[in-house]
């Protein structure tokens, strides 16, 4: 054997044993879009009645609509969990925060050869009651970015005359910009900018989290009704431009759009579903908090018209993301999520999970919990067993009646889900920042003060 075919052989084990990395002609184009308080109830092809969403409804109609996605019932849980890939127990520290040393997609993706980019919403640096300083959004792998609220101290408006940061440099913009229109031109410029290499594009919608506004295609709208359908119909709108802009730029093949809530719809709102009446559950953890729409589309890879009933977790974005690149998991990543890549190419016939498990703890005035769950049951770590798809606001807890053999085996299932995750318990009460028990004990202290004064006062006039 000659020199130079020993040192082919050599190479090629290397190679071989190696990670294997795409090159940029095989990484495609990736567009992650979260909608900001969207239930899965407000869009026409998951059955809702109460806003048009015909953009939406086509994508979903040219790609694959998941029916069991769940993100976590609040919005930062959602966002740190979907960033880094892991279980809240893991990383989530305080509301509106995100550690600076967390390892994001954007970071992996940077180093994998893309060029990346945000929109959108921040909210990840401070929560204007604990002294903390999370991470910057030049921090967290973003080439650039374009962002509200990087600050809560200089957030202003997200949506009339908004105050946005554009790589650092804050603007504050006049009152008739509508900040979801330059978040969106942003995204749209960036994609008809490409150039050869991959990009990353993060597109965190502030729509149609409240407060309720008109849009520019609603100035008319009055009622709480009018005003959020206005919202939920302008943002299916901006996602429809953003796939549009693909087209138009001619790479829809190599482009992967992945659009998602990130919890449930607020509360205030109540929508139609099927005929059926449903209220808002942002922030607690009945199907209503956490139970999303997730569309993927992606021509010549997802066949059109798929509807997947796989059990899906935000934290299955992240190893999907990196599967897509063709580049490993961070060294030491616990990997709590599954990667959707072969569901995408219909390579995957065994289903991703038996059950999902969501530990909720936000620090922000909401009850905590820890539960695993299916497509039909639902158990939570104090022992409350539910038949969701009966009762969806579980409101008969069964774990202390006769059970049938059928919610027996879901309840033993479940609860060996529940004990094989490390990082319990929650609380059993909603928890919030030290700061948020002293101005509670000032109030209380300063009205029990005033009453007693009122009581002093009243006593010496009934005296004389």
């Amino acid at each position: 054997m000659t020199k130079r075919s020993l040192y082919a052989a050599f190479l090629a084990l290397i190679m071989a044993a190696s990670p294997v990395l795409a090159t940029p002609e095989q990484q495609p184009n990736i567009i992650l879009i979260l909608a900001d308080d969207l239930g899965v109830e407000t869009i026409n092809s998951y059955g809702g009645e109460s806003y048009p969403t015909p953009e939406l409804d086509r994508i979903a109609s040219e790609g694959m609509r998941f029916e069991n996605a769940h993100a976590q019932p609040l919005c930062t849980p959602s966002r740190v969990k979907l960033m880094t890939g892991k279980h809240n127990f893991r990383n989530y520290q305080h509301f509106m925060y995100l550690d600076p040393s967390e390892t994001t997609f954007a970071h992996s993706l940077k180093r994998a050869g893309y060029r990346t980019m945000i929109s959108g919403k921040w909210q990840l640096v401070d929560n204007g009651v604990d002294d903390i300083e999370g991470m910057l959004p030049q921090h967290s792998g973003f080439d650039d970015y374009f962002l509200w609220q990087v600050r809560r101290d200089n957030a202003g408006s997200r949506y009339w005359g908004p105050r946005i940061s554009d790589n650092g440099e804050l603007t504050h913009y006049p009152d008739e910009k509508f900040g979801p229109d330059l978040f969106n031109r942003q995204v749209t410029d960036y994609i008809k900018k490409a150039s050869e290499l991959p990009f990353f594009i993060y597109y965190t919608m502030t729509l149609p989290h409240l407060p309720l506004v008109t849009t520019p295609d609603s100035l008319d709208a009055v009622s709480k009704e009018e005003q959020f359908s206005g919202m939920v119909a302008y943002m299916d709108k901006l996602v429809g431009q953003v796939k549009n802009a693909v087209v138009e730029q001619g790479i829809a093949e190599n482009t992967v759009i992945l659009f998602i809530g990130d919890n449930g719809t607020d509360r205030r709102i109540t929508s139609l579903r099927d005929g059926i009446e449903v209220a808002g559950g942002k922030g607690k953890t009945s199907d209503n908090g956490s139970h999303v729409p997730f569309i993927a589309w992606w021509p010549n890879t997802i066949n059109p018209a798929q509807i997947d009933h796989n059990l899906i977790n935000l934290s299955d974005f992240f190893p999907t993301l990196m599967e897509l690149a063709g580049i490993d998991m961070p060294a030491g990543h616990p990997k709590d999520g599954i990667s959707l890549v072969d569901v995408f190419k219909g390579t995957r016939s065994a289903p991703l999970r038996s059950e999902q498990f969501i530990h909720y703890n936000p620090q922000w005035m909401q009850w905590p919990a820890r539960y695993a769950f299916d497509a039909q049951w639902k158990l939570y770590e104090g022992g409350e067993l539910y038949n969701t798809s009966r009762d969806t606001e579980e409101k008969t807890n069964l774990m202390n009646t006769n059970l049938d053999k059928e919610a027996s085996d879901a309840r033993d299932r479940l609860n060996q889900k529940l004990a094989s995750i490390p990082g319990g318990p929650v609380p059993f009460w909603p928890t919030a920042p030290q700061k948020v028990y002293v101005m509670a004990a000032v109030i209380v202290l300063g009205m029990m003060a005033v009453l007693a004064l009122i009581f002093l006062t009243l006593h010496r006039r009934l005296r004389h």
